[in-house]
């Protein structure tokens, strides 16, 4: 994890979208915020969500207005309305991996969850791929 979150000096061209289906879409935007903070996120990828300056100069003051830059460049509004519901996800996050197959409709939501998921991930940390 530390590799892919951790600038580097080798990569200077380094965008990466992590996720992982154990993963909440509503704490993605405050995750991604909390890595501008930590100073996490490439210049180029703050650069491609126009986030200003003095934004950035006070974090912490300003997070409500990132938060709403993110969701309007995301398109998160639209994204979290795919979202399955609670009772939903956690029925399909206990499913056993044990190379059994999968019934249906905890497949779909697991299938629903990581489109949503992987679109949002890709659309904070790697807006230039879309």
């Amino acid at each position: 994890m530390k590799n892919i979150y951790q600038p580097s000096a080798d990569i200077k061209d380094k965008s990466i979208a992590y996720l992982s289906l154990g993963w909440d879409l509503h704490n993605c935007i405050p995750g991604f915020i909390d890595g501008l903070k930590a100073g996490l996120i490439h210049q180029d990828t703050i650069a491609r969500h126009n986030i200003p300056a003095y934004l950035l100069a006070d974090i912490d003051s300003f997070r409500n207005d990132i938060t709403t830059i993110l969701v309007r460049n995301t398109g998160y509004d639209k994204i979290i309305t795919r979202s399955p519901s609670a009772v939903e996800l956690l029925t399909a996050r206990n499913v056993k991996t044990s190379l059994k197959p999968i019934k249906k409709p905890s497949l779909d939501t697991l299938i629903k969850h990581a489109e949503n998921i992987t679109e949002l991930q890709v659309k904070l940390y790697c807006p230039g791929v879309v």
